[in-house]
Formats: C-alpha cells, structure tokens, sequence
C-alpha cells in the first residue's frame, strides 16, 4: 500500500463522522489540496497531533494522521528521507499498540533501512528506530532477535551520553531484564552491577 493510498483509506476509516457524502468528498478534496501544496509545516503539526492522540491511546485517529503526514512527506521529499522514516516509526508504534504486529515490524524495518541509508550507522535517530524495533520484537516474543537490537542500542546510547550518565541506567536495566527472561544471567550480573556503580557515582 502507498502512502497516498493509506492516507485516504484511513480518511474513510477515521472516527470522524464522514458519513454524509459531502464531508467525505470535502475531506478528500483536502487531502489532495494538502498533498499539491506540499505543506511540510503543517506536516510536522499533524505529526505532533498524531503523536498525541497516540499518547492518549485514540489509534484510529493517530493512524489516520500518520497516513496523511506519510503521504505529504512521501511527496516532499521522496521515498527516502529521515521524515519518511519517523513518519513510519509512528505508523508502526500504532499498529503495535494495535497489536498488528506484521505491519509495527515492516514499518520499523523500512525507517531503519532508510536512516541507516540516509544519516549512517551510528546516527541517534538510528538508536530511537532500534528501540522501536526491539519493542515489536518482545511484543510478540521474539526475545533472541530483540537482544541484539538492544545490545546495539545501548552501544550507541553509551558512545552518546557517556557510559556513566544517569539515563544509561533505565536502558540498562531493560536490557538486563531482557538478558534475564534469556537465560543470559551471567551477562545480565553484569550490565545490573555496572547499573548499580553509576547509581553510586550520580547518586540516583
């Protein structure tokens, strides 16, 4: 499915009442109006309204938006491009809040690829897309294919932030824990002896 066309299923799908006829023309006409303007600005407002509405757990209008902002984004700037890729992040965090979990790991896969391509391997946008990827992954139980993508992540975070900053230890714990419910203990000691050392040293 193209973002134009995920865009306006989801106009005909969404929880707004586009029952009478003329709205729904009206909101289609719109979207047209939207995608041969080109208008990034409000692209980035529909994205945060998106991110919203995602927050306080209304999917259907969050995907909705998501669709829309894709579409806009897709028009802009082409196929790859680091908007298109967080466009598509926001798709798949809906969809695993959905519990669609085939569409949360394409999407995840896809904005990978593109920023990987776009910014390079070791950009902190890359670091956001593997936490949303290892999301999926332990949504659905995939635990072996998470933990790698959790290694990595913390990597990056370490060479980032320090590997003695404060906000190492929540990412630590977590892949502790991952580490855990692997059988992995050894390796998890380890990382939960280095997450108390920080404690120690920034007193948290």
């Amino acid at each position: 499915m193209s973002a134009e066309e995920g865009a306006a299923k989801m106009l005909g799908r969404s929880s707004v009442d586009f029952q009478s006829e003329p709205l729904h023309k009206q909101a289609i006409h719109v979207l047209d109006t939207i995608l041969d303007v080109e208008h990034l600005e409000l692209a980035a407002k529909l994205n945060n309204l998106a991110d919203d509405y995602h927050t306080s757990g209304k999917l259907a209008e969050a995907e909705a938006l998501y669709w829309i902002v894709l579409a806009m984004r897709e028009k802009a700037f082409g196929p790859e491009h680091r908007d298109v890729a967080m466009s598509l992040l926001g798709l798949s965090a809906v969809y695993e809040s959905l519990g669609r979990y085939y569409y949360a790991e394409t999407f995840a896969q896809q904005a990978l690829t593109i920023l990987e391509r776009v910014l390079g391997p070791e950009h902190p946008d890359i670091a956001i897309n593997l936490h949303t990827l290892a999301s999926n992954y332990i949504s659905q139980g995939k635990l072996a294919e998470a933990a790698p993508l959790h290694r990595r992540m913390l990597e990056m975070w370490e060479k980032i932030l320090g590997p003695n900053h404060p906000l190492m230890i929540p990412r630590m714990e977590r892949y502790a824990q991952l580490l855990r419910s692997l059988g992995q203990d050894d390796e998890a000691s380890q990382i939960e002896n280095r997450t108390k050392s920080i404690r120690g040293r920034v007193k948290v």
